[in-house]
Order: C-alpha cells, then sequence, then structure tokens
C-alpha cells in the first residue's frame, strides 16, 4: 500500500489537477518551487487540518476567577493578557 503524498494535506502544499488524471501541478510554497515527485516524508510538513497553538489561544476564552467580588466568570484572551501581562495563558506543562 502506498503511502498518502504528504502535499495534498500540507499546509504548503498546492496542488491544481486538471480534467485528465496526468493533468497536475504541485508546488510547495515552503520551498518556494515546483515538486516532481510524490513526498511521503518531510521535515518541513506541517498538517493544514491541525489548528496551531497559537491560534487555539488566539481565540480562547479563560475562566476568570475574582475571589474578592465572588464572582466566575469568561473573559476572551486578549482581555486576560491585558490584564496579566507576561503570564503565560497555558501552563508550560501542557503547551
Amino acid at each position: 500500500m502506498d503511502a498518502p503524498r504528504l502535499c495534498d494535506s500540507c499546509e504548503s502544499g498546492v496542488v491544481m489537477r486538471g480534467s485528465a488524471d496526468s493533468d497536475e501541478y504541485v508546488y510547495c510554497t515552503k520551498l518556494e518551487k515546483r515538486v516532481t515527485m510524490r513526498v511521503t516524508e518531510c521535515n518541513r510538513y506541517v498538517d493544514r487540518a491541525q489548528v496551531p497553538l497559537w491560534a487555539m489561544k488566539e481565540i480562547a476564552w479563560v475562566l476568570h476567577v475574582d475571589a474578592r467580588r465572588h464572582k466566575i466568570g469568561f473573559v476572551s484572551a486578549k482581555d486576560w493578557q491585558r490584564q496579566n501581562g507576561d503570564e503565560e495563558m497555558v501552563p508550560s506543562h501542557i503547551g
């Protein structure tokens, strides 16, 4: 069984197909060149289906606990960063 071609699912891969099976053009935006072989291993591969951690942090809502006022609620990641400065949102043992 053939391994899947990585360019099809890589965020840097551009695959164009024509009406004939032989009409195909594969380009790598990371290498900035055309790819003519079937790539099954690549150390620059990034799965486009996996959301990067920085993107998840951008859309995250953080549970905020205010013990003095006895309030619990959610704040956006940007508001949390504004309130907490350089503190890491995701603890280093997790991220």
